[in-house]
């Protein structure tokens, strides 16, 4: 009986527990199988938005800063992937394949989806697993170091591969993560700065916008809102930058840096700046980092400095490395930039550039830059600043080592040759190698009609007045070959050329342009620039010691020109130097000069550097009446006349030489005086009346008019000798007559 009891007990716990079991397992499979439907409402929604059919389509697959992977599937009818993948001969480009990847995987880099690129090519480090049987492609890319880039895909049919009807996927893909950015990098601070450097060899400048100054500026601008760019077709944003340092004029980064793009990635407010080095030039630009409070008036500075980008190898012509050798560096006329290397063991450049107090002719800029120099003359003997002989250039040394560019700008400036040299850095080399830079004038201004020969039979006249050394002409129309032709080696008769075969310019001195000469016989010193715009000609003829002469061009087609159009280049005398002055009319100390004037015959005199003339004041004149020299009065109340001076190159340095015109004759005789003085003894002539004076006296005896009725007083007889021992004669008897004078007065 206790048996059937514990029996039957158990019969019901495995019922109960069947049952237990039973049920649970009943809820357990409705909520996964809820839990599956959410799911694959989920994926379903999410396949939807990247699958490409003809229904759907375009579609955008986005690839965040953190992400890597971008799935997409090809479905409908379009199941078929372009580009297609290629192997061997077929791809464009040679390709690496192997056993897992026999195939080169391609992409499309442009919307048009024209021309496969290698996908490793548009996103280095990228994969694709492509999942045959559902037409589904993963891509994988790399986020370290990844920039910003989109690229496409076309789903199209299988049946029909040259349809239309494809579908574009597109694959956006953001920058990858900026490393976290250094205090160096990171504007965060309001009124201060940061700069971030660019080498010569590097292409990205990278900083971020921080604290509270979250705000880029200039910002960039869409469409028609740029003042001075145009946004691309599909409304992309012009990105912008400032190039002044006071950051008040926006300009497209593209015309600041050619080539340059700016990526705004993460993490937030971070900014890569992508700048090509290739043919880069050194430049700075500017960003600000601003509040996002209206009205920040105190932003933090970004700086970016850009180092020219590195030359380009140099040719033997261009490197200057053997001792005793040269090198010639031509600039022409619509170039700007002279490129040269010092190789070798020729590795120190000269002139050295010279900083702060240590130029010998100029001061260093205020945050002590060196003063760049260079030689004008070909034996370097005396260095020169680069500035001052071709204005506005400039030198930037950069890599590849020792490699220097001249930037010489082409506006204004003038044909001249100037030089370096390569030295050794080890000791003092007495035989370095010379670099000589030869500069064409720069293009020529466009030329008016006056100044252009272009019609038949027709001429045109060039003036070059007394105080000019330049003529400038065109060939134009038809008429473009100038006549006469310059003249090489033996063609030239009766002349030789140079003896490195340089051509004689030639020009004509008659007027029927029948005998040509050299130009140089013609006007002496001169020179013919052949420079742009084309058939543009520039005579320069140094005007010093030049006589008035006339000379000619013709302007002639390329064959027989019977009627040629003549140019006349009329050139005038240069002006006169000043006839050097007598040797009889100059100050000597302690002599006495006895001269006369007149309008017919003006006064010339000179007083030396260290007997400056008194009175100092050109309109004032010792009164000579007592032959003193001693009054001082206005000139105008003893003659109408004038006294000027200067300072001609042909004198003694600091000599003075002083002319007195007259005007015109007094009503009686005038006698003037004037003292070259020296500076500690400016009083009243000495008793002695200059026996024992060092000054110079000039005295001036001026006719009366013999129109007039009043008589002249009797004066002495007057000489152009400069002696002592006359002025002590003279002195004595002054004394003699003041003497008697007294004698009579007391009788």
């Amino acid at each position: 009986m206790e048996c059937k009891r514990f029996l039957f007990s158990c019969l019901l716990s495995v019922s109960a527990a069947l049952c237990f079991a039973t049920g649970s397992a009943f809820a357990s499979k409705d909520l996964f199988a809820e839990k599956n439907t959410l799911a694959d409402l989920d994926d379903l929604q999410k396949s939807s938005a990247n699958t490409c059919t003809s229904e759907q389509s375009p579609i955008t697959i986005n690839v965040g800063p953190n992400e890597e992977e971008a799935t997409f599937k090809c479905d409908g009818s379009l199941t078929t992937l372009e580009p297609a993948d290629c192997s061997g001969d077929a791809c464009q480009s040679p390709v690496v394949v192997t056993l897992e990847q026999p195939k080169a995987q391609m992409i499309y880099d442009e919307e048009k989806c024209e021309t496969p690129k290698l996908l490793e090519d548009v996103f280095p480090g990228a994969t694709r697993k492509d999942n045959v049987h559902e037409n589904t492609y993963t891509l994988t890319i790399p986020k370290k170091n990844r920039k910003q880039k989109d690229a496409w895909y076309q789903c199209k049919s299988a049946l029909l591969s040259r349809t239309n009807n494809s579908c574009k996927v597109k694959i956006s893909v953001a920058a990858g993560p900026t490393e976290d950015q250094s205090d160096d990098t990171t504007c965060s601070q309001e009124g201060s700065s940061i700069t971030i450097n660019v080498g010569a060899e590097q292409e990205e400048a990278t900083f971020k916008c921080g604290g509270s100054l979250t705000t880029l500026d200039p910002v960039d601008c869409p469409g028609g809102s740029c003042p001075a760019a145009v946004a691309t077709f599909d409304v992309q944003p012009v990105q912008m930058i400032y190039d002044d340092e006071k950051c008040q004029t926006a300009k497209p980064l593209e015309d600041v840096f050619p080539g340059a793009k700016r990526v705004d990635g993460s993490p937030e407010n971070t900014y890569r700046l992508t700048i090509p080095k290739k043919n880069r030039k050194k430049k700075d630009a500017w960003y600000q980092c601003k509040s996002a409070l209206p009205r920040s008036n105190n932003p933090c500075k970004v700086k970016i400095t850009v180092a020219a980008g590195p030359s380009e190898d140099l040719s033997d012509d261009t490197t200057c490395s053997q001792e005793g050798s040269s090198i010639t560096i031509n600039v022409g006329a619509e170039q700007e930039e002279a490129t040269f290397k010092c190789g070798g063991s020729l590795t120190t450049l000269d002139p050295a550039d010279c900083p702060g107090g240590s130029c010998p002719a100029a001061v260093a800029t205020f945050d002590v830059q060196p003063v760049q120099m260079i030689y004008d003359d070909e034996k370097c003997e005396t260095p020169k600043l680069l500035e001052d002989v071709f204005p506005g250039a400039t030198r930037e040394d950069g890599s590849t080592e020792n490699t220097y560019r001249l930037t010489i700008p082409k506006k204004n400036r003038k044909k001249k040759d100037a030089w370096y040299q390569c030295k050794s850095g080890l000791s003092r080399s007495n035989n370095p190698c010379k670099v000589k830079i030869t500069v064409a004038a720069g293009p020529s201004e466009d030329l008016s009609d006056d100044t252009t020969c272009s019609q038949e039979g027709s001429s045109i006249t060039i003036n070059v007045g007394a105080e000019q050394e330049e003529a400038t002409f065109k060939c134009g129309g038809s008429l473009t070959t100038l006549d006469p032709a310059d003249c090489s080696g033996g063609s030239c008769s009766p002349v030789m050329a140079t003896f490195d075969v340089q051509p004689v310019q030639m020009i004509y001195d008659d007027e029927k342009c029948q005998t040509a000469k050299p130009l140089e016989d013609v006007f002496p010193g001169a020179t013919r620039e052949d420079g742009s715009p084309e058939n543009t000609y520039r005579l320069t003829i140094p005007k010093k010691n030049r006589k008035q002469k006339d000379a000619w061009y013709q302007c002639k087609t390329n064959g027989r020109t019977k009627n040629p159009c003549k140019v006349k280049i009329s050139v005038s005398a240069g002006p006169e130097e000043p006839p050097a002055p007598s040797t009889e009319n100059i100050c000597t100390a302690g002599g006495v000069l006895n001269v006369n004037a007149s309008p017919e015959t003006p006064l010339k005199f000179v007083c030396p550097e260290d007997l400056p003339l008194k009175p100092t004041n050109k309109n004032r004149v010792y009164d000579n009446s007592d032959d003193r020299c001693h009054t001082e009065v206005d000139l105008s109340t003893l003659v109408d006349a004038e006294l000027t001076g200067a300072t001609p190159a042909i004198l003694e340095p600091g000599a003075s030489l002083y002319t007195l015109n007259v005007k015109k004759l007094p009503q009686k005789k005038a006698l003037l005086c004037y003292k070259c003085a020296t500076n500690n003894n400016l009083e009243t002539l000495r008793r002695s009346n200059g026996v024992e004076s060092n000054d110079c006296l000039v005295k001036v005896e001026i006719e009366a008019d013999p129109t007039a009725t009043t008589s002249s007083t009797q004066t002495p007889t007057t000489s152009s000798a400069i002696t002592p021992e006359s002025t002590l004669a003279a002195s004595c008897n002054v004394l003699i007559v003041g003497l008697l004078a007294g004698a009579i007065h007391t009788i």
